[in-house]
């Protein structure tokens, strides 16, 4: 096909250059993407005109060809190439022309003197070919300079080459081609006049230049780029031994030019395959197990934590992953040969040896997310995770950018010189209409807002703290933090669940470089989009995303309205449930779930730890500067469990339950 490509294209009768450039382009694919399977479905046969061939659709979109071996006797068939071909480029009538260009016992001269007769725009295609083919071949001698810049190496000068073939014409080029990816001169075809006397001498410098230049290991790029024949481009990287510095600067080289390449470098659906894994890796570890036992909650913390972002091909994977592979830890490398399901069956060995026995399929449920993206019932297109990481991110902006954050104090923090305290003058009660806030499974966004926002401002304290409070000591801080772990092992309250701690909270917490006075203390210069949510106190104090503890933030120096419960350091560790709000003054109302309220007593009864209800003026979802509109409104602190006794007295506990949650009012 590649050969006869410029009678292919004749023969369709197109004459516009555009459409020529096209269809060449379309059985350049076809022909690198080409399949065969043993046998089509019956149920594929019978839409099928003829049981030869059919299209179908690569990873990238693009439309290939599929050969059906089982109507091709001993070889592929003729027939079915001719109908896959006529089919791809919308010429049904053409199957005997395209049928004939294919013949191998007709030479290309004896085909081309043809195709004149038959006035087929034969010469009109080789000019246009012949110059898109110079095009493409300076792309892609630019794209293997630019990988030498990448690797540090000097860049050859391709200038005197490309200068030397300005009227080359379509089979010079693919015979340079051949040059370029072996390194080593072709035999000139016997019926092709290659005349390159002249020349020869500029292709050779700047061929033997680059081969020269570019690593022995790495040679399979520049037969990948100017060859023919497919490149299974990860796979051949894989098979080299090459450091992983180098590995990742080809996988980003080849993401940059992934548009030149014949075949994709990469497989997308895996990449979103991954993406659902590690949501499940993550729903596991942030996640008592003892909270799994229903259908319903598998559901929810999958919406929850749910993201429809996409790592880099070059992004590292967890270590752990590349050892149960055996491979490179890279994304590009897990998305390839089926590792995605590997990868998945260890995960659901590792649940089903520690989830208690429950009565629903989960492994299925599991199964098809990952692979479908499918969640069972209602889907959001955007869960809780995405949401709060573009509410960092958009703090992130506003800090950046000396945009206006509201409700600071006037040295420019997030914190507020006075808050309003919800205490002995004002009251929390059960609502017994409806609430705002919390309790819904429509992720709007103006919760994980709230969330980002207190957290920002807890950054803020802890700085503050550092520098001013004599006692301000960042080892103390780690020590005491430390503490929480041990302290929840003999509590029915939890700071994180046990998972989270194990896998990423302890290593941090030991980790001097990630945790120091300097980082946290300058954060704001620290933090981009893009780091914002991964900024290792945010994930200390972060609770949002784990199911069970019953809060969202870990503010380590207590409530905003007093220091009572201060340590010597001018430390309290306390739990903070964020709640969004309409406005700035009472009545709030708010949601509180069943879960948050069992946690709250569970601290102030086993732990003498008062449990914060924070509470922030968020404007309308969608507020395109919602930063500078946004204001810690007030707090509530509960002290003692009889505090939270009276809001709900036991005989009406079941009648202001709704769904899980209960509406809260502060006046």
């Amino acid at each position: 096909m590649t050969e006869r490509q410029d009678l292919l294209v004749a023969s369709t009768e197109r004459s516009d250059e555009e459409e020529i450039v096209d269809t060449a382009e379309n059985l350049a694919t076809a022909a690198a993407n080409i399949a065969v399977v043993e046998a089509f479905p019956d149920d594929v046969l019978r839409q099928l005109s003829d049981p030869a061939s059919a299209l179908y659709r690569t990873d990238d979109g693009n439309e290939a060809l599929l050969l059906n071996a089982a109507e091709a006797s001993d070889s592929l068939s003729l027939q079915g190439l001719s109908m896959g071909i006529a089919l791809l480029v919308e010429r049904p009538t053409k199957v005997a022309t395209f049928r004939e260009a294919l013949r191998s016992d007709v030479e290309v001269d004896e085909l081309e003197s043809r195709w004149k007769k038959r006035t087929f725009p034969i010469e009109a295609v080789k000019q246009v070919l012949g110059s898109n083919a110079l095009q493409s071949f300076e792309r892609d001698v630019r794209a293997l300079n630019d990988l030498l810049g990448r690797l540090d190496r000097t860049p050859v000068d391709a200038g005197p080459l490309l200068d030397a073939l300005e009227d080359a014409d379509s089979d010079t080029i693919g015979f340079i081609r051949e040059w370029c990816a072996t390194g080593e001169q072709p035999n000139p075809d016997a019926n092709v006049d290659h005349d390159l006397t002249d020349l020869a001498p500029t292709i050779r410098e700047w061929i033997d230049g680059v081969h020269a230049t570019l690593p022995d290991k790495l040679q399979f790029i520049a037969a990948g780029l100017f060859s023919e024949t497919a490149t299974y481009w990860v796979r051949e990287l894989e098979a080299q031994d090459v450091d992983e510095a180098t590995v990742a600067v080809v996988i980003n080289w080849l993401d940059a030019h992934r548009g030149t390449l014949d075949r994709p470098p990469f497989n997308s659906d895996a990449r979103q395959a991954y993406v659902r894994l590690r949501t499940v890796a993550e729903l596991w570890e942030q996640t008592d197990p003892a909270e799994l036992t229903e259908l319903n909650t598998w559901s929810e913390r999958l919406r929850e934590l749910h993201s429809s972002a996409s790592p880099e091909w070059s992004d590292s994977v967890p270590e752990s992953y590349a050892t149960t592979l055996g491979c490179l830890p890279f994304v590009a490398h897990v998305s390839i040969n089926d590792r995605i399901q590997t990868l998945l069956e260890s995960l659901c060995e590792d649940i089903d040896s520690e989830l208690p026995e429950v009565e629903f399929d989960w492994d299925s449920l599991v199964t098809t997310y990952v692979e479908e993206g499918t969640i069972p019932e209602s889907e959001t297109d955007r869960g809780a995770k995405d949401h709060q990481e573009r509410a960092f991110a958009d703090l992130a902006t506003a800090i950046d950018t000396d945009g206006e954050i509201a409700g600071g104090s006037s040295d420019g923090s997030i914190v507020p010189e006075g808050v309003e305290v919800a205490g002995t003058d004002s009251s929390l009660s059960v609502s017994t209409g409806g609430g705002s806030g919390g309790g819904s499974t429509q992720y709007r966004g103006r919760g994980q807002q709230a969330e980002a926002y207190v957290m920002a401002g807890v950054l803020d304290r802890i700085a503050t703290w550092l520098d001013e409070h004599p006692g301000g000591d960042i080892r103390q801080f780690r020590s005491r933090f430390k503490r929480l772990h041990s302290d929840q092992q003999e509590r029915s309250y939890k700071w994180h669940v046990e998972n989270v701690w194990s896998s990423d909270l302890l290593p941090l917490l030991g980790d001097s470089e990630a945790l120091n006075h300097s980082t946290i203390s300058n954060w704001r210069a620290e933090v981009d989009e893009d780091s914002f949510v991964e900024f290792p106190l945010v994930r200390l104090v972060n609770v949002t995303m784990e199911r069970g503890p019953g809060f969202d933030v870990i503010d380590p120096l207590g409530p905003l309205s007093d220091d009572e419960g201060t340590d010597d350091f001018g430390l309290q560790f306390v739990p903070v449930e964020v709640k969004a709000v309409n406005g700035t003054t009472p009545r709030f109302n708010f949601r509180l779930t069943t879960n948050e309220y069992r946690q709250a007593k569970a601290f102030v009864r086993d732990g003498d730890i008062p449990y914060v209800i924070r509470l922030v003026s968020v404007p309308d979802a969608g507020t395109p500067d919602w930063p500078s509109q946004t204001e810690i409104a007030a707090e509530k602190v509960l002290r003692t469990e009889t505090e939270l006794e009276a809001v709900v007295e036991s005989q009406r506990f079941e009648e202001v339950v709704k769904g899980g949650y209960m509406n809260m009012r502060i006046e």
